[in-house]
């Protein structure tokens, strides 16, 4: 009997003949176009007169769990696990007796997976055998590698920087992968000798050398059949029992439609930007927000509040380099001015602020609600999306009281969109709300993550969607994946604020006011927002410009240099301590609690305060006013809750109060 068994994966097609003592296995990438791989697959000379087929996988009949089982079966070898390592998702199936009692899966991130290795060797410029050799000799070095598009940044960051080197960074790509399917084999709790690998990455050397470096006291195997073992194991399971003369698949899931982004235009409202300031005589205020991605920075005139000048540029994994280049292009554009107050804000505000040496240093939370605020003090909802980060604020009466930020995950954030315009579509971000506002139908992407995105693009490509609804489409999923990811659950108020640099694109705005049904406000410059804020931020706990500060051109002459670094033995967490040089000051920077902050904000070390909590013990269970030996009866409370706590508030004036310290009771005698 002549059978063949196929599973089509998420990136590619598996294909196996069995015909007599006789097997021939393919294996091919879909790159989004499954049943056409297969069809070119199985007009190959090795499956010409199939009789009986089976299909496993996204549109087979039958299930890869059974595939696996009958696989095993035909082993005849003893495991206690198997792993497959696929391009879009590690599995490992737990083993008793040689039948499968657990299946265990990582979340839907490519962050780890074989499609997310791919791809950053594919920006590396090298192949897949070039890669894993050149692996091999490097060692692990600190790396953003919880998801795919953060890696990427990280990966130019070190490289550019001379951090580490190609080896280096493919060594640490791989023992994040190790580590992946480690965590998922360490959660079934059981010894394990003897794991069986399978999938495309079982073929790659330096994974298994990772993998078997962290468990050395398991057997980790690799066989031929390791690549296609689902199209074996479904091949067999055919060959047990013939039904289909020709592949049975499910119908392939289309793409859906979502309405035209300009059917919202309605409740879209720009704030136009006002004209930009001259300076005044006097000092400025400096208001700096230096991002993950980007940073941006704003002179403020201290007396209107106006916006005299900013830049914004990309931060190249540097924040100071990139402040002391944003100082010198606002020189360029106000003149060599004196700064008398400064404030930063900013995932790298603490080390632009140690460099400038201010005092006003403010959470991204706070920064963009006073920036918010300033436009339009009825504002309750802000909406803020940068390159890397995303936020959501909640404000009531202008202070957050709610917040929430992504979590390590680049959906919902400009880079979820630069990426996935770039990699099929090529266009610009620039181009993208042009392109996306002119889209008569956008497509209804389901992908929640950059790296997988790729392969809803070039299906969507196949089923005929065009060029601008496809862009479309994605700008609509970077909205559902915010408000899915980053706002969850939490309210969306009356007046909603968007702003951030990905603001900048018009269309998200749109995409924005269709999936929160109403209107959403796209404040003046939304990518200064953060910097305006933390101008406003200094110059409100201030008492105004000191003139203290200097001239931008200065504040941008001197160098960061590290001279030395120190524990510090305050505690028993004993953090180390950097000691940076700038121009004439040296300062202390690091730990985890701000005891060497004031050095570097320039303050006097406040008096140590009055310790409350013992004072509000002696209250509590300090000696009665009254002596306790001339009361008559005792009634003990207990010390639980707040009835110990609150029943000294009120009482009468015949009780007096005694505290047990040796039993959990307080006694009062009454007469």
């Amino acid at each position: 009997m002549f059978c063949a068994g196929v599973n089509i994966g998420a990136l590619s097609v598996k294909a196996v003949a069995l015909n007599g003592q006789r097997r021939d296995a393919r294996v091919a990438l879909h790159c989004g176009r499954p049943l056409e791989t297969l069809k070119e697959l199985l007009a190959e000379d090795g499956f010409a007169g199939v009789e009986y087929f089976g299909v496993s996988g996204q549109l087979g009949h039958l299930t890869e769990v059974a595939a696996i089982r009958r696989a095993l079966r035909e082993l005849d070898m003893n495991f206690d696990a198997v792993a497959s390592l696929g391009g879009e998702a590690f599995l490992v199936y737990f083993l008793t007796r040689g039948r499968i009692t657990n299946v265990l899966s990582h979340n839907k991130c490519a962050a780890g997976s074989g499609e997310f290795f791919v791809q950053q060797i594919g920006r590396m410029g090298l192949g897949m055998e070039q890669a894993i050799r050149l692996s091999l000799p490097g060692k692990v070095v600190p790396l953003a590698s919880r998801c795919s598009v953060h890696c990427k940044s990280d990966i130019t960051h070190k490289l550019n920087r001379n951090e580490a080197t190609p080896a280096d960074i493919l060594h640490t790509l791989h023992d994040s992968m190790a580590g992946k399917v480690v965590a998922l084999l360490e959660k079934g709790q059981r010894p394990l000798r003897r794991v069986l690998l399978i999938g495309g990455v079982s073929r790659n050397a330096a994974m298994l050398a990772a993998l078997r470096g962290k468990l050395p006291g398991a057997e980790f195997a690799v066989l031929p059949e390791s690549p296609w073992f689902e199209a074996w194991g479904t091949a067999l399971l055919t060959r047990d029992q013939p039904r289909h003369r020709s592949p049975k698949l499910s119908v392939q899931p289309r793409l859906g439609r979502l309405p035209p982004l300009q059917r919202v235009a309605d409740r879209v409202r720009v704030i136009p930007a006002p004209p930009r300031q001259l300076p005044p005589d006097g000092p400025m205020v400096l208001g700096v927000d230096a991002g993950s991605t980007t940073t941006k920075a704003v002179l403020l005139d201290p007396a209107t509040g106006g916006v005299v000048a900013s830049h914004y540029l990309r931060t190249q994994g540097d924040p100071v380099a990139s402040l002391r280049a944003c100082l010198r292009a606002l020189a360029e554009q106000a003149g060599n001015r004196p700064i008398g107050l400064i404030g930063t804000t900013g995932s790298a505000r603490e080390i632009v602020g140690a460099y400038l040496g201010t005092e006003f240093v403010f959470n991204e939370i706070s920064a963009h609600a006073a920036g918010a605020g300033h436009f339009d003090n009825e504002v309750d909802t802000i909406m803020e999306i940068g390159g890397q980060d995303s936020k959501y604020i909640y404000l009531r009466n202008g202070v957050p009281i709610d917040y929430a930020m992504n979590n390590a995950c680049s959906a919902g954030t400009g880079s979820f969109l630069e990426e996935s315009a770039k990699s099929d579509l090529g266009v610009a971000v620039s181009a993208i709300a042009g392109v996306a506002l002119a889209a008569p139908s956008p497509v209804h992407f389901k992908a929640t993550c950059a790296a997988f995105i790729n392969s809803d693009i070039r299906a969507a490509q196949q089923q005929g969607h065009s060029h601008d609804d496809i862009v479309a489409g994605l700008v609509y999923a970077i909205a559902a994946n915010y408000l899915t990811k980053v706002k969850g659950p939490r309210p969306v108020g009356k007046k909603v604020f968007l702003q951030g640099g990905v603001a900048l694109n018009r269309a998200l705005g749109y995409a924005f006011a269709h999936q929160v049904g109403r209107q959403v406000v796209i404040p003046p410059n939304p990518e200064l927002l953060g910097a305006l804020g933390v101008a406003l931020l200094a110059l409100k706990r201030s008492s105004g410009p000191a003139g203290t500060p200097g001239e931008l051109r200065a504040l941008a002459a001197p160098e960061l240099e590290r001279v030395g670094r120190f524990t510090c033995h305050a505690c028993k967490l004993y953090c180390s301590i950097d000691r940076f040089k700038v121009g004439g000051r040296v300062f202390p920077f690091g730990g985890r609690c701000s005891l060497y902050e004031n050095v570097w904000k320039r303050k006097s070390r406040a008096a140590a305060a009055p310790d409350l909590v013992e004072e509000r013990t002696r209250l509590l269970f300090g000696p009665p006013a009254a002596d306790p030996a001339n009361a008559g009866r005792r009634i003990g409370i207990p010390k639980a809750l707040l009835t110990h706590s609150l029943i000294r508030f009120s009482p009468p004036s015949s009780t007096v109060w005694e505290s047990k310290q040796s039993c959990p009771v307080w006694t009062r005698r009454a007469s």
